[in-house]
C-alpha cells in the first residue's frame, strides 16, 4: 500500500518506518530513512527515533552514533522519545557508558520514559547494583515506578541471582504502587527463584497466577525440580 501511494508526506513515511521497527524489520527501517533523506522529506522526532530504533535492534552502533548526530543537526536532540531510543541502543549496543551520558543530559526531565530505558539498560548489562540504585532516585525525584520499571529492576535482579531483593520489589509492586503483575513480572520472579533453587517457591507463585504458566516459566523450575 505505501509504494502504492501516489504522493508520500513525512507521516506516512514515519508510520511505516515505525511499522518496520515494529515487527522486526529494521534493515527496512533504515533503508525507507535513507530513501527519506534522498527525496529531501525533512526529519523530524518520529522517524529519527525509529531509525535508532532499528539501528538499536540490528546493534550498528556505527550507523545509530550518525543518526544521533543528526538528531542533533536537525534540533530534536532534545526530544524524550528520541532520547529514550539512543539509550536503548547505546546499551544494546555494549556502550552502557555512553547511554548513560545521554540520560545524565535529561535527568531534570520530568519523564519516566528515559528513567525507564537507563534502568533496562543496567540491567540487560547485569548491572544490578546501578538498576537499584537509579530505582531509588526516581523516586526521590518524584516520579512512581510503572510496569515497565518493574521488569526492568526485576531483570537485574534475575541476571544476578538477587532473589531476596527480587521478592522485595515484586511485593513494592503490588502492595505498595497497587500494580497488577503481568506474565513478564511473573516471568522474572519465576526465573529469580528458579534461579535460587527455590523450586517449591517458584511452583507457588505459579499457582497463585491468573493465567497460564509459559513454556519459560515451566523450564525455569523444571530442570531444577
Amino acid at each position: 500500500m505505501f509504494e502504492s501511494m501516489p504522493e508520500k508526506n513525512a507521516v506516512t513515511w514515519s508510520s511505516m518506518m515505525a511499522g518496520y521497527v515494529q515487527n522486526g524489520f529494521h534493515d527496512e527501517a533504515l533503508l525507507l530513512f535513507h530513501n527519506a533523506q534522498l527525496m529531501g522529506f525533512d526529519q523530524d522526532p518520529f522517524n529519527i527515533s525509529s531509525a535508532v530504533s532499528a539501528c538499536a535492534g540490528l546493534a550498528t552502533l556505527v550507523e545509530g552514533k550518525q543518526v544521533h548526530a543528526m538528531s542533533h543537526k536537525s534540533g530534536f536532540g532534545s526530544n524524550i522519545y528520541v532520547a529514550s531510543s539512543l539509550i536503548d541502543m547505546y546499551a544494546k549496543c555494549g556502550c552502557i557508558r555512553e547511554a548513560y551520558l545521554v540520560f545524565e543530559g535529561f535527568v531534570e526531565v520530568r519523564s519516566i520514559v528515559l528513567w525507564n530505558a537507563m534502568i533496562s539498560g543496567f540491567a540487560r548489562h547485569a548491572l544490578a547494583q546501578e538498576a537499584m540504585i537509579l530505582f531509588e532516585k526516581m523516586q526521590q525525584r518524584g516520579f512512581f515506578p510503572d510496569d515497565v520499571t518493574y521488569v526492568s529492576v526485576l531483570n537485574a535482579c534475575s541476571h544476578m541471582g538477587l532473589h531476596e531483593e527480587g521478592q522485595k520489589y515484586f511485593d513494592l509492586m503490588v502492595r505498595q504502587h497497587n500494580l497488577s503483575p503481568s506474565v513478564l513480572h511473573y516471568s522474572c520472579m519465576i526465573d529469580i527463584l528458579g534461579r535460587a533453587g527455590l523450586v517449591q517457591k517458584a511452583y507457588d507463585l505459579i499457582g497463585r497466577m491468573s493465567f497460564n504458566a509459559t513454556s519459560s516459566m515451566w523450564g525455569s523450575v523444571r530442570g531444577l525440580s
